[in-house]
């Protein structure tokens, strides 16, 4: 059965007269990660939204192992969301992680919080309030809530962007420990094509709305997909 499943969605808002999405189909199996890629509006961040359930489809379904998710209450409940940054400036890195973890009544995991923030390298960081965080230490703190409660299955919207090349590395070597420690699903989107070659297993493209699989042939790379053969990564 697939982890995640979806069938012949589609996303028009009132105030489009365009579909932002048309009949798209998807399967992603336990341990699959996706790279999701396309140009600036080309939908992905609605698909993920819509994964997420902050929107509702115009038609189709999602379906979370088995399960339509707009029929169900919590069954995203084994799910990290990191579309964009959510924590609270007012409180401590510990108490940002904390605070999630209550209200989502998972104190079971703060046992996680230390080894999380050593992961995302915030440890030092933990009675610190993140108002005056560098954007990557905030992109960090955003994960470390991401993962704090151990989720099976990640939605990760460009967690790249707006970082220099150290911190995408940084990033990147983060993930690529959480992946490899434990049996996963993640779909991530990023414009940064050779990062998500390092870490992804499978390839999908949304232009205009609509998807594709996309297949990297021989020694190919996804940057030389989109350029006809030169490689522009």
């Amino acid at each position: 059965m697939s982890t995640l499943k979806i069938n012949n969605l589609s996303k028009k808002f009132q105030t489009n007269d365009f579909y932002s999405l048309e009949n798209v189909n998807l399967e992603i199996n336990a341990g699959d990660i996706v790279g999701l890629v396309g140009r600036n509006g080309a939908g992905k961040s609605t698909l993920l939204k819509l994964i997420a359930k902050s929107y509702i489809p115009t038609s189709g379904t999602i379906e979370y192992n088995g399960n339509n998710i707009f029929n169900n209450d919590y069954i995203l409940k084994d799910v990290g969301i990191m579309i964009e940054p959510v924590f609270y400036s007012y409180m401590t890195v510990k108490e940002n992680l904390e605070f999630y973890l209550e209200v989502h009544g998972k104190q079971e995991f703060k046992k996680n919080i230390d080894d999380i923030l050593e992961l995302v390298d915030l440890s030092k960081k933990k009675n610190n309030k993140p108002e005056n965080f560098s954007f990557g230490m905030k992109q960090r703190l955003s994960l470390a809530i991401v993962l704090v409660d151990e989720p099976d299955f990640l939605i990760l919207d460009e967690p790249f962007v707006g970082l220099d090349p150290y911190g995408v590395q940084e990033l990147l070597e983060i993930l690529q420990s959480w992946v490899q420690e434990r049996s996963i699903s993640m779909i991530i989107s990023s414009h940064q094509l050779s990062e998500l070659e390092s870490i992804c297993n499978r390839f999908v493209m949304l232009e205009d709305g609509k998807m594709k699989d996309i297949q990297i042939e021989g020694e190919r790379s996804l940057g030389q997909y989109f350029t006809g053969g030169k490689d522009n990564k």
